[in-house]
C-alpha cells in the first residue's frame, strides 16, 4: 500500500495553542448569561452605570464600544440576534429586560419565553413591531390549538401592555381580542378513597412513593409546593390553646404572597420518619436529592400506573383532599386557609357540591323515617304505587 503525500500545512504547537485561545475581551466590557441561557454584554466603567452592548465580535460591536468608551451616546442597540430595533424581536428583547418580567413567576416566565424564543426565530419577529394589527393577532391565535392560542394570547398581551405603557408602540392590536376559551370539563381526574387504598397497598411505609404519596394527601399542596417541602417548613404553632407541630410554607402559585399552615397528622409524621426522605426536602429522587415539579409529576404518574391507578396525576389527590375536607364541614374561608385560594370561586365549588349531597341524603333520610313511621302506625298501609299497582291486577270491581 502507498502512502499520499499530504500537501496540506500543519499547525505548529504554537499555532494550535493561537486558535484553541478565545479572543481577548475588550476592558470595561462584562459578559452576563441569564437563567435562560440568552448572552448579553455590558460596557462598565469603574463602578458606573453598565450600557447595553450588541454581540461581541459583530461589526456593531466595535462601533458600540468606541461610542461608549468616548462618552458618546449609543444610537442603535441591538440583542443577542442583531436584529433591527423597533422589530418585534428587539421588543421582545426589551421587556426581558424589565421589572414586569421579573416579577412574573418560574412557570410563567417559561411558558411565555417558549413563545417569544418562537416569534424570535420566525420572520415574524424581524417585522417591526408596530406593524402587528388587531387582524394579524386574530389569525395568529385561530392557527392554534385552544391551549396553545392561550399560551399566546396571554404573552403577546402582556407584552404589548408593556410596550404601549413604554411608548414603543402607539396602538395595542391585544387590547380588543378576548383570551380563548377551554371547553369545561372536571379538569385532572379526582383520586377515590378506593384509589388511595390501592396505592397505600402497593407502596408501604418505608418506601419513597409512599413518602409522595402523603406529603400530597395531608397537606393538599400543588406539586410545585409539595416537592420544596423540607425540615425547614416545620414549626410549632398554637391552635385552640395547644402546641402542635405544622408546615408552614408561602405558596408557588402566590408568587409566595399567600401563606399555608397545615397539621402534621401522625400518619403524615410517620410516614417521614420511616422515609426516605432528602436532605432537604421530604420528597426525593432515587439518589436522595430533590425533584423538580415536572420532573416529579411524571414520576408520580408512574408509581400510581404501577399501583393499578391509570389516568390520574398528582393533583387529583389535591382534589381529593379539597372534597374531604369540604364533606367535612369546611366553610369557604376554612378551605381557602387549608388549600391556599384567594377568592371563593373555587373553593365554592366544592362546598356547593358538598352541601347538595347533604341535602339530597338529609331529604332521602327523613322521607325514609317518614314512611317507616307511618307504617308503624297504621301496619295495612302500603306504598301508594303499590296499592295502585295492586288495584290494576285486580280489575274492575263486579256490580
Amino acid at each position: 500500500m502507498s502512502l499520499v503525500k499530504c500537501n496540506l500545512p500543519i499547525p505548529s504547537n504554537l499555532e494550535r495553542s493561537k486558535q484553541a485561545m478565545p479572543r481577548p475581551r475588550p476592558v470595561f466590557v462584562e459578559r452576563n448569561v441569564s437563567r435562560l441561557g440568552v448572552t448579553r454584554w455590558y460596557f462598565r466603567l469603574q463602578h458606573g452605570k453598565r450600557i447595553r452592548l450588541p454581540d461581541f465580535g459583530t461589526p456593531e460591536f466595535a462601533d458600540a464600544y468606541a461610542a461608549a468608551l468616548a462618552g458618546r451616546p449609543i444610537k442603535q442597540r441591538l440583542n443577542e440576534t442583531t436584529v433591527n430595533a423597533a422589530s418585534l424581536a428587539w421588543l421582545i428583547a426589551r421587556y426581558r429586560e424589565t421589572q414586569e418580567w421579573a416579577a412574573l413567576s418560574n412557570s410563567t416566565r417559561k411558558s411565555r419565553g417558549l413563545v417569544f424564543r418562537k416569534l424570535e426565530n420566525e420572520a415574524t419577529g424581524k417585522q417591526p413591531a408596530a406593524a402587528m394589527t388587531e387582524s394579524h393577532f386574530r389569525d395568529a391565535l385561530n392557527r392554534r390549538t385552544p391551549g396553545a392560542a392561550r399560551n399566546f394570547h396571554g404573552a403577546l398581551r402582556s407584552l404589548y401592555v408593556w410596550a404601549k405603557t413604554a411608548k414603543h408602540v402607539a396602538t395595542d392590536p391585544t387590547a380588543d381580542v378576548a383570551c380563548p376559551q377551554l371547553k369545561k370539563s372536571g379538569g385532572h381526574t379526582p383520586w377515590t378513597e378506593a384509589d388511595a387504598e390501592k396505592y397505600r397497598a402497593r407502596y408501604p411505609l418505608g418506601t419513597k412513593q409512599r413518602v409522595w404519596f402523603d406529603v400530597l394527601v395531608y397537606t393538599g399542596g400543588r406539586i410545585g409546593d409539595a416537592v420544596a417541602l423540607g425540615p425547614e417548613h416545620l414549626r410549632q404553632v398554637e391552635i385552640d390553646g395547644e402546641i402542635v407541630s405544622a408546615l408552614v410554607f408561602q405558596t408557588e402559585k402566590s408568587q409566595r404572597q399567600v401563606e399555608v399552615t397545615v397539621p402534621v397528622t401522625p400518619e403524615l409524621a410517620a410516614s417521614i420518619a420511616a422515609g426516605p426522605c432528602g436532605a432537604s426536602t421530604f420528597i426525593c429522587g432515587e439518589r436522595g436529592g430533590s425533584l423538580a415539579k415536572h420532573s416529579f409529576s411524571y414520576m408520580f404518574i408512574a408509581a400510581a400506573e404501577a399501583a393499578g391507578i391509570v389516568g390520574k396525576s398528582a393533583h387529583g389527590i389535591r382534589k381529593l383532599r379539597a372534597t374531604g375536607l369540604a364533606y367535612d364541614g369546611a366553610s369557604t374561608k376554612e378551605l381557602n386557609a387549608a388549600m391556599g385560594w384567594r377568592g371563593s370561586e373555587m373553593a365554592e365549588l366544592y362546598t356547593d357540591k358538598a352541601e347538595r349531597a347533604r341535602l339530597s341524603l338529609g331529604l332521602h333520610k327523613r322521607a325514609l323515617a317518614k314512611r317507616a313511621a307511618a307504617a308503624v302506625e297504621q301496619p295495612g298501609v302500603i306504598p301508594l304505587r303499590r296499592a295502585r299497582a295492586a288495584g290494576k291486577a285486580a280489575g274492575p270491581a263486579a256490580g
